[in-house]
Parts: C-alpha cells; structure tokens; sequence
C-alpha cells in the first residue's frame, strides 16, 4: 500500500487515519489522485485549451538526436497535437509532459525494455528547446525557465515552460499523481522508474 498525505480533504472515510494518513491502493483511481491534487485540471474542458504549436511536418530533428527518423515523426505528432491554455497562472514541467506523452500511448520505436521517465523527460526536453530555438516553429507559448518549477506545489527538475499549459488528460494527470506517490520528486534520478511499469 501507498502511504500519502492529502493537502486538501473535507470529509473522512474509512481509509483515513486518525493522523491524515490515507492508506491508498497501488494503483490510484482518479477519483483519489483528484482528492490529491484538487488543483490540477481535472474538470476543465479541452475547448479552454486554445492555443495549437505551428510545427512544420517536415522539419529536421537536431544533430544530436539519437532516436532515429521515425522515434522524431512520433515526438512532432505528439507536440503538435498539444492544445494550450495561456495565462500567468499557467506552467508546466517536462518531467509532466514526459508523463502526458506516455499516457496517451505515444511511444518510440524501439523502446527498450527499460526507458524510464528520466529518458521521456531528456528526449521531450531536447525536441522542445530544439524546436523553441528554431525560427521555423512554434511548440509552445508562454516561456522557457530553466531553473527547478514549482508544479502543483512540488518542486521538480530543473525546466518547465511558465505562462501556459497543455491539456493532460485524466488519465495522464492520475499517472502523474501516481508517480509522486512513488517518490518522484525535484530529483532527476527519482523519475528512473520504467515506464513498461505504467
């Protein structure tokens, strides 16, 4: 069983201990990740999520890219498939971009057996600053902080984008909640979990 404290919480149940601890299951439902994490976006339609990447189909991976033609088409159909939500209240890390890519069952050609988080996060996080620094597309709005974000009320590692977020679905956002539950924190190294886990 997972151990977590819940930062909000009205009513009590069974699972409640006497000192807030909530015994969880190992794999949380989304009903007890939005009892987690009541702040995240789990009600708010897609339809608010205006803002859409301008990626040309057709633009070349940078050199140092190690994923091959085809594992760079599926990185590109991903971003470009984003829809965005612009406001200063707005932010997202890569390690939660990383989680909303494999949720929605994007996965590279050739995954081997132990790609972890860590992995998606370097991978996304290339394509993405490649991409913000080239004057032939747009993969996100708002700004690029390289420094650790504050997520959700956790700290995480080092790069997020400020100013704006992408629609995560709720699957996704239940993984997410899940991964912290299992200690991914502000450590890169916390997040080499595998992802054939998830």
């Amino acid at each position: 069983m997972l151990h977590a404290m819940l930062p909000t919480r009205t009513d009590t149940n069974d699972d409640t201990t006497d000192d807030g601890v909530v015994e969880l299951p190992d794999k949380l439902t989304e009903f007890q990740a939005a009892a987690l994490y009541p702040q995240w976006h789990w009600t708010t339609p897609i339809t608010q999520f205006h803002w859409k990447p301008k990626i040309p189909s057709d633009i070349a991976p940078p050199k140092s890219w190690r994923h091959g033609q085809d594992g760079w088409r599926v990185v590109i159909n991903f971003l470009s498939g984003l829809r965005w939500k612009c406001s200063g209240e707005e932010s997202i890390s890569f390690c939660e971009i990383a989680v909303a890519f494999h949720a929605e069952g994007h996965r590279l050609p050739g995954d081997s057996f132990d790609l972890t988080f860590r992995d998606l996060y370097k991978i996304l996080r290339e394509a993405l600053l490649f991409l913000h620094k080239s004057d032939k597309a747009q993969p996100f709005p708002g700004c690029f902080n390289s420094t650790k974000p504050r997520a959700c009320g956790r700290i995480l590692p080092q790069g997020c984008i400020e100013g704006a977020a992408p629609f995560v679905s709720a699957k996704g956002l239940t993984m997410l909640a899940q991964l912290f539950c299992v200690g991914a924190d502000r450590r890169l190294e916390t997040w080499l979990i595998p992802v054939h886990e998830w």
